[in-house]
């Protein structure tokens, strides 16, 4: 797979599951370009890898976590080629190691908002930026345990993407408020 398939498998993977975190999506690319990469070295390996992180890294979604995830996969690639010299054991580690830190990575959100949650009191106001899948769950979590409170979301101007958030949190029944960005000062 080239750096260009690669890319537009990352952008459909996204597409298709716009529930799905941009530094999942990274992560199961590069599983993929790594498994079908014909590298015959592990420096040549390393050096497929960090051409199509720099792909990655021009894609216009949320930049930071595509840009951590692939640099914690250099770290695998990097730890992996010290312990073996073999290029077919090094991509066999590799795989079984990214099998399990993405599986880690993909249940971090429901562990994350299960802890959050219980940061969440009744009669609280949250004010939030934008959107965040984190914080979605999260906030769904606390409401779903029955506690009481109110968010007020700016609407995070230029994408609009708090408009988002609030479009989901009032679908999931929570009491919320759209703000201009320039209206936090009034709603502390």
């Amino acid at each position: 797979m080239d750096n260009e398939r690669a890319v537009e498998k990352f952008k459909n993977l996204l597409v298709d599951d716009p529930d799905l975190s941009p530094a999942v999506a990274a992560l199961r690319v590069l599983m993929d370009f790594m498994n079908e990469d014909t590298s015959e070295t592990i420096q040549g390996l390393e050096k497929s890898i960090k051409s199509l992180v720099e792909a990655l890294n021009t894609v216009d979604f949320s930049v930071t976590s595509v840009k951590s995830a692939c640099e914690l996969f250099m770290r695998f690639i990097t730890l992996a080629s010290l312990d073996h010299s073999d290029i077919k054991e090094c991509r066999r580690v590799l795989s079984l190691r990214a099998v399990k830190f993405l599986r880690r990575v993909s249940n971090a959100r429901a562990k994350i908002a299960k802890i959050g949650e219980k940061f969440i009191f009744d009669d609280q106001v949250i004010l939030i930026h934008s959107h965040s899948r984190v914080v979605y769950q999260t906030l769904v979590e606390a409401h779903a345990s029955k506690k009481r409170f109110h968010v007020y979301i700016t609407e995070s101007a230029p994408d609009f993407s708090g408009k988002l958030m609030y479009e989901k949190l009032e679908k999931a029944g929570l009491s919320c408020t759209l703000i201009l960005d320039a209206a936090v000062s009034y709603v502390f």
